[in-house]
């Protein structure tokens, strides 16, 4: 015998092999089969056949969709060797599924068999594969998590249409990063080409952060210029060249015609929610196709948006070059170090003048009136809007018109004004503040219809700043309404307006569910008769890689720092609301680079459990 094979056999195989031009000796093709046969002493052949006829008997017992079995081979000494068995109804990517996850808990397989057989008018898929432990700890370590190993393989092992398209889809994107990298190798003449196709290259991030749809529908060519550009630009920014880079150009998909937008800027010097506020405001109407935004280790902000005019075109190039001239030009007057976080710094009155010059440049090029209305705050019973005007300085008379207009409304009050201010004698500029009751209004959008009707009646025709920032919210609101009925509203609109404005945009609408259904939760446990000291709720987002926290405590003030000390290494967003005269902190964790854990939540929860005392 040489390996599993007789002499006859090898002759068999050595003509077969001349048959397709191979040419090799019996007494190599005899050593060869040796070292293939040495190769599986980690799982014999006999055990094979054992495991695979035990897997079938189960099979048929137990009726079951999906059947496994793990056993160890040889003594339960150090290094040991585990088999796996699995049996299901057989779905496109089985075997590479069921691997994935065995690579992922017990690192690298020394054997793997798969095959299908058609059983009882089916077809069922049975896979087989070994792995070895050499370390105690490791061995310990798969002792203690061998059940949850089989409910995942057991879950994986029943296949499903979305499972098939999700691995589907991470081939295709795979295949889509290997030419974008050809294509890159090509073109790309710098020294430190490893920074854009390394393993933690600016391509495998670009590609990864895509989904496949949008990809398929640029070309590899786009894509791979599109990656060049965001290094090139980070780059001169990280080296002093530019301060700020902003690009637009108009492209074409696979459906349709789009303009793109790249703005490249360090992170303290530019918000993005007011960067798309003043696009809004020179491009009325623009509907967003694509967005993608962050921020690199050095802190410089990478802002993607692709995007058409409100009759669905691209931008022409001379509107491009206006665009982009205005753009920059803005960035210098309002963006630049001087008027870094004036807003958040300076209040509401600071950012509106650092954008006045702005607006009275399209007062000019537009002969129309031009007004900003944002909500300053909120509670369940009225809202405070910021009422910006830039007129032509025509009637003095006109602001006193305006005040009559908006104090006659039922419901809203002027709770302060500045005398208008004008500049070069041709254009003033107004700012007012309103409350407005909710019980005279029946929803948010009356306010703003109500309230701009009678600007009109004042100032005629007007162009609104935020119009289409609070329709998307407005949009959002009432569709978070829609699904979730069972909960108070005024409680949906707390939470949902608790988020910074351009996260609600960003947001999946399933993580806001998530969020508000979360956060519901946590006030009801919190209103139940003795209530708890310290409510500690959280939804792990598989999916989403996202996970939603709430928190609240009764009495400790200092709570939100001590959860800092432990996010250090965790990207997240908050918010806070308050909710019959107790707070709750909103925490959306990120899985990158930490995911973090239920073992890490409950970690956490002990944490701050243990500066509160017990629970009531």
């Amino acid at each position: 015998m040489k390996g599993d094979l007789n002499s006859a056999e090898i002759r068999s195989l050595s003509r077969l092999l001349e048959s397709r031009g191979v040419h090799i000796s019996e007494d190599k093709i005899a050593r060869r089969m040796n070292l293939i046969a040495e190769s599986q002493h980690v799982f014999p052949l006999e055990r094979q056949r054992a495991l695979l006829l035990q897997l079938i008997s189960m099979y048929e017992e137990s009726r079951k969709k999906a059947v496994i079995l793990i056993e160890e081979i040889g003594e339960s000494r150090l290094p040991v060797t585990f088999a796996i068995g699995a049996l299901a109804e057989d779905w496109p990517g089985m075997s590479n599924s069921i691997l994935g996850i065995v690579h992922q808990s017990a690192r690298n397989v020394d054997f793997l068999k798969g095959f299908t057989v058609d059983y009882r008018s089916m077809t069922v898929g049975l896979v087989i594969l070994a792995f070895t432990l050499t370390r105690r700890d490791e061995y310990e370590h798969f002792l203690r998590e061998k059940d949850k190993l089989v409910r995942r393989i057991r879950m994986a092992a029943v296949g499903s249409v979305g499972k098939s398209l999700f691995l589907d889809d991470e081939t295709v994107k795979f295949g889509i990063y290997n030419e974008i990298v050809r294509r890159i190798r090509r073109i790309y003449p710098g020294p430190d080409l490893n920074k854009l196709i390394g393993e933690k290259g600016e391509a495998l991030y670009f590609v990864s952060s895509r989904s496949r749809e949008y990809l398929e529908e640029r070309s590899v060519r786009m894509l791979a210029d599109l990656i060049i550009d965001n290094h090139r630009f980070q780059e001169a920014l990280r080296r002093g060249e530019v301060e700020q880079v902003i690009r637009i150009r108009s492209f074409q998909t696979r459906f349709e015609h789009l303009t793109g937008i790249t703005f490249v800027c360090r992170e303290e010097l530019v918000s993005v929610e007011d960067f798309l506020h003043t696009l809004n405001f020179m491009v009325p109407g623009y509907i967003l196709k694509h967005h993608k935004s962050f921020v690199n280790e050095q802190g410089v902000l990478v802002y993607r948006l692709e995007i058409v005019d409100r009759y669905g075109s691209p931008l022409k190039g001379t509107q491009i070059q206006h665009l982009e001239e205005s753009l920059m030009k803005l960035v210098n007057t309002t963006f630049s170090k001087p008027f870094s976080r004036v807003k958040s710094i300076g209040g509401f009155e600071h950012y509106a003048r650092a954008i006045i010059p702005f607006l009275m440049l399209e007062l000019r090029r537009t002969h129309m009136t031009q007004v900003l209305m944002s909500v300053e705050n909120q509670s369940n019973f009225s809202i405070t809007i910021k009422l910006v005007v830039v007129a032509r300085a025509e009637d003095p008379g006109r602001l006193h018109l305006l005040l009559t207009a908006l104090e006659t409304l039922r419901g809203v009050e002027v709770i302060s004004s500045l005398p208008p201010k004008r500049y070069t004698q041709e254009v003033e500029v107004a700012i007012l503040k309103l409350r407005v009751e909710f019980a005279e209004f029946s929803n948010v959008r009356e306010v703003f219809d109500v309230l701009k009707k009678r600007i009109e009646t004042v100032y005629g025709k007007f162009r609104d700043f935020d119009q289409g920032f609070r329709e998307i919210d407005l949009r959002v609101l009432g569709e978070l309404y829609d699904t979730l009925k069972s909960i108070n509203q005024l409680l949906v609109r707390d939470i949902f307006f608790s988020f910074d404005e351009l996260y609600r945009i960003e947001a999946p609408f399933d993580l806001l569910v998530e969020a508000v259904k979360l956060c519901a939760k946590a006030v009801d446990q919190a209103n139940r008769p003795g209530g708890q000291k310290l409510i500690f709720r959280y939804r792990i987002l598989h999916q989403l890689k996202r996970t939603v926290l709430v928190v609240s405590s009764q009495d400790q003030r200092d709570l939100l720092p001590r959860m800092v000390k432990h996010l250090e290494s965790i990207p997240f967003s908050f918010s806070r609301i308050e909710w019959n005269q107790r707070s709750y902190h909103i925490l959306v964790l990120k899985h990158e680079p930490i995911f973090p854990n239920s073992s890490w939540l409950r970690r956490l929860r002990e944490f701050l459990k243990s500066g509160n005392g017990p629970d009531d």
